[in-house]
């Protein structure tokens, strides 16, 4: 018998991967002893792992309020290892159910998709991604046949990382299930219409009990070619443009999220659907006589009224339309000629300024002081020592709160800047340089943790965000204060500055 803490190891739950083993276990803790599931992770607790584990804890806790998702009970690293208790759901998952040769009824496929699809909105309103929805990840609950999600990927997030004899943060493998993955998660690049992907996934092999692999497109359009494989019509019309929505090659003709998903589902294929359809046949049963163009007052049988239809002035509306093209067309052309000479202008003044002396105020930082904080791009976002403890503090202590932000940029050297400055003027690009803070390595450009669509690209939306307010509030704990005050030329306010000990910087 093999005995974590208060936590009796028993038999290994489904196929044990290479860095994470599964146990069924007891909890001695409590009276009853209850079953509960134990993840061992097999990895070494490096400082920055171990802080993404309990980052990454936190987030299952959250998650685990809902009544359809296992319950976080414990976290905790011990010896060599990493673990999570969650709370045991009995029942089966649905590989019993979906997968090569079998099938379901169309009507529980529907009922799967409503259930799963509101499960995905409460997880991306947390600003989760499950990674990794297919049949064996969902689980039908015996107590009421419910379906409940679980395994959401966080012990393959970890062990995708791994520290090298420098202390820096590489990337191993991408999580997810060949067959269930999106085309943009294989690459590395998981967004939250991926988990609306897999989802299809789910419903196209229990419509039709093929291998997802097996599964080819159409090199003409791109589309999944999946319908052929049906054993029967589907009765409801709407069901296979939905599905189809959902396994799309390219993320941008999915749905962005759960929730617009649902919105769809209810839509074309649930209550909001009836709700139409009913309101339709309520109109059509209007009596839709023509009205007659005489009508015969009952007051006055003398008296006959006629309807009377009017011409619309075509002939004006043109000659107007035209009119206005014209000047639209002469307003653009006007628009354009100005643009242009003002360019050519500022080409012609910034030539014939002398270039000002390369001055930079703050020292550059050598490679030996800086730490890359992602293997993002070949280690594209790099930071100095002193600022990778209180910036994972900081982080980790907004995501507690629900506020999520991470760090898009961070060293570049005076060369790069020089590379990626303005090439019209070296005067100007020498003034930039002399009040930039990027070569230091204190200095830190924040982004928000959202979809594409929906992530602030001005400074006006970044400042009325909820992540800019808590950082005013409570970044100065944590050492770090805006580069430049509000007013100040170089203002951005996703651009912060460490400032606390072992700083090149005193203050703001």
């Amino acid at each position: 018998m093999t005995r974590i803490r208060c936590y009796e190891l028993l038999d290994p739950l489904g196929p044990q991967g290479q860095y994470c083993t599964t146990y069924l276990a007891r909890n001695h803790d409590r009276p009853s002893v209850p079953y509960c599931v134990v993840k061992q992770l097999h990895q070494p607790p490096f400082p920055k792992v171990l802080d993404l584990f309990q980052r990454e804890a936190v987030a299952l806790d959250r998650l685990g309020q809902h009544s359809h998702i296992p319950a976080l009970i414990a976290s905790f690293a011990e010896g060599d290892h990493f673990y999570l208790v969650q709370e045991y759901i009995e029942g089966h998952d649905l590989s019993q159910e979906v997968g090569p040769g079998k099938t379901l009824r169309e009507a529980q496929v529907r009922t799967l998709l409503h259930q799963v699809l509101t499960l995905l909105t409460f997880v991306h309103g947390q600003g989760m991604i499950h990674r990794d929805i297919k049949p064996s990840n969902l689980i039908r609950r015996l107590a009421d046949g419910e379906i409940c999600l679980i395994d959401f990927g966080v012990v393959r997030e970890i062990s995708r990382y791994e520290s090298n004899r420098w202390g820096q943060i590489r990337t191993l493998t991408v999580a997810g299930t060949t067959g269930y993955m999106a085309p943009e998660q294989q690459r590395g690049n998981p967004c939250f219409a991926s988990d609306l992907y897999s989802l299809g996934m789910v419903a196209v092999v229990a419509l039709t009990g093929a291998d997802p692999q097996t599964l080819s497109t159409d090199p003409d359009t791109g589309r999944l070619v999946w319908v052929d494989r049906l054993t029967r019509s589907p009765e409801d019309v709407a069901l296979v443009p939905f599905i189809d929505r959902l396994v799309a090659t390219h993320r941008k003709h999915r749905p962005a999220s759960a929730a617009l998903a649902l919105e769809d589902f209810d839509r074309c294929l649930g209550e909001g659907r009836t709700a139409i359809q009913a309101r339709s046949s309520q109109v059509n049963c209007i009596p839709t006589d023509p009205v007659p163009t005489n009508v015969v007052a009952p007051g006055n049988p003398n008296r006959r009224t006629t309807v009377i239809q009017d011409r619309l002035p075509w002939d004006g509306l043109f000659q107007y339309g035209l009119r206005g093209v014209a000047f639209l067309l002469t307003l653009a052309v006007a628009w354009g000629l100005g643009l242009k000479a003002k360019t050519q202008w500022d080409w012609w003044w910034y030539a014939r300024q002398r270039p000002p002396v390369l001055q930079p105020r703050y020292p550059e930082a050598s490679d030996r002081d800086l730490v890359c904080l992602f293997d993002w791009d070949n280690c594209r976002v790099r930071l100095h020592a002193e600022v990778i403890n209180p910036y994972w503090a900081m982080t980790q202590a907004a995501r507690a709160e629900g506020i999520l932000f991470w760090c898009a940029e961070g060293f570049q050297s005076i060369e790069q800047q020089k590379n990626t400055g303005n090439p019209r003027s070296e005067a100007v690009l020498v003034r930039t340089l002399n009040e930039s803070d990027y070569h230091t390595g204190f200095t830190v450009v924040l982004s928000l943790q959202a979809p594409d669509d929906r992530r602030p690209v001005s400074r006006r939306e970044f400042e009325r965000s909820p992540a800019f307010r808590w950082l005013q509030e409570n970044a100065s704990r944590y050492g770090f204060a805006l580069a430049y005050p509000p007013g100040h030329r170089n203002y951005e306010p996703w651009r912060w500055r460490y400032v606390g000990t072992g700083s090149i910087f005193k203050g703001p």
